[in-house]
């Protein structure tokens, strides 16, 4: 098996695949930057995308952290049961909430009223898609999960040639375009999981509502904690929008899918390959537990070293390429987020210690504090300090949360792995 760092074949060659994606998703953020009249185009883009990733959240529930359990727990029921429950939930959420997404997002004007059948489409096919990755995750099928991200991003490559032909900027075409490669993705990714789930046999599963109340007692926590987190990351942008208006959101989405980048190398080359395994070693073998364990530290530090060294040093050419004076304005801004983003993936280590033991309190009162710390200052920095008040709010609640966990992380292995008060293990 080729190694290169750490890093087996398999590895690299799901980085390169999620690479892609995430190039892709770059090129059209220089692209709208560079092309567009001024930062306005951003802004819409930086809207709606963060619109649809905390939708997800509200819609999904985290409940699929219940049925991943079972799955890799091994439950007596069969993996379609489960499935079946979590689709039937699924339904009903899309019924309650769908309404108040709605409501929040174009009743007080934050996305254009235009927009609203796009909107539903493509938060439908994104969530039912990233469903699919995490259940292709679970099954330990990261490159098949990979592929179907990536089509899922197929839409901006289209866009890029619509612009070649027509040199407009058409906002709506590009969402719809989106909209379409999730529903391709969607379809794909269902081909994909046959090999694992009999689809016959979700039709034919009988639902029970105490299987969906028990998923949903223990997916609440995880709910909570997301959403907090997912504020801390997006909040942000609704907040300058208010005070600054679009052109400063522009900036500030230019800046975040950079530092998003850490977070994916991350997620691809250590959570998914690494992860499934501390879930299940975590009761059954102590030793084989800590081995994944060190193999998550090493290859986050060697992950975050290479890439801080890249974005520090190759923003202010890209910046500079781009030719936005309030980009470069605000690069200071750039470096906190950076730091910022570094004390988050940090924390994942102490983080996925926690999740395997089912320290799922621990977890919840970190992101609380933290977001009630990022509101705060996000309310009273933003209009004085615009996008480095943003920044700050941003850094704060990361300390706070790696601070937290790393913290009662330390006082779990001091009491191996079992008596500690918060988030006990029932």
């Amino acid at each position: 098996m080729v190694n290169f760092l750490g890093f087996n074949f398999t590895s690299l060659i799901n980085l390169l695949i999620r690479t892609l994606s995430l190039s892709l998703k770059f090129i059209f953020v220089i692209f709208l930057g560079k092309y567009s009249v001024d930062e306005t185009n951003l802004g819409i883009y930086g809207i709606f995308t963060s619109s649809i990733s905390y939708s997800l959240y509200l819609v999904g529930f985290e409940y699929y952290i219940y049925v991943s359990r079972k799955i890799t727990q091994k439950s007596s029921n069969p993996i379609e049961y489960y499935v079946k429950h979590q689709l039937v939930f699924y339904f009903i959420n899309y019924i309650i909430l769908f309404p108040i997404i709605l409501y929040f997002l174009f009743g007080y004007d934050f996305i254009s009223l235009s927009f609203l059948l796009i909107f539903i489409i493509t938060l439908l096919c994104e969530h039912l898609g990233q469903e699919i990755f995490r259940l292709l995750s679970v099954f330990k099928r990261p490159l098949a999960a990979n592929i179907t991200l990536l089509i899922r991003s197929f839409w901006i490559i289209f866009s890029l040639v619509n612009f070649i032909f027509t040199e407009q900027i058409e906002m709506h075409l590009y969402f719809q375009l989106w909209a379409v490669s999730s529903f391709i993705a969607l379809i794909v990714g269902g081909f994909f999981l046959t090999k694992n789930i009999e689809f016959k046999k979700i039709i034919k599963t009988k639902v029970d509502y105490r299987e969906i109340k028990k998923g949903v007692k223990i997916s609440f926590l995880f709910l909570i904690s997301s959403l907090c987190t997912q504020t801390i990351l997006l909040s942000g942008r609704f907040f300058l929008d208010y005070f600054d208006g679009k052109a400063i959101v522009g900036v500030y989405t230019f800046f975040s899918q950079f530092i998003n980048v850490i977070e994916v190398i991350v997620y691809n080359l250590v959570v998914m390959m690494i992860f499934p395994h501390m879930l299940e070693t975590a009761y059954k073998d102590k030793i084989k537990f800590t081995e994944y364990v060190v193999a998550f530290k090493k290859k986050t530090i060697i992950i975050l070293v290479f890439c801080t060294i890249g974005l520090g040093f190759g923003m202010p050419y890209l910046v500079e390429f781009m030719d936005k004076p309030l980009a470069d304005n605000n690069l200071i801004s750039f470096y906190i987020l950076l730091l910022a983003a570094i004390f988050y993936n940090i924390s994942l280590m102490a983080h996925y210690i926690l999740f395997s033991y089912g320290k799922d309190k621990i977890i919840l009162y970190a992101s609380l504090s933290a977001v009630i710390l990022n509101l705060t200052l996000n309310y009273f920095l933003t209009e004085s300090l615009g996008l480095l008040g943003i920044a700050i709010s941003y850094l704060s609640a990361m300390l706070v949360i790696l601070i937290i966990k790393v913290y009662y992380k330390a006082r779990f292995n001091k009491n191996s792995y079992e008596n500690i008060d918060i988030g006990k293990q029932k």
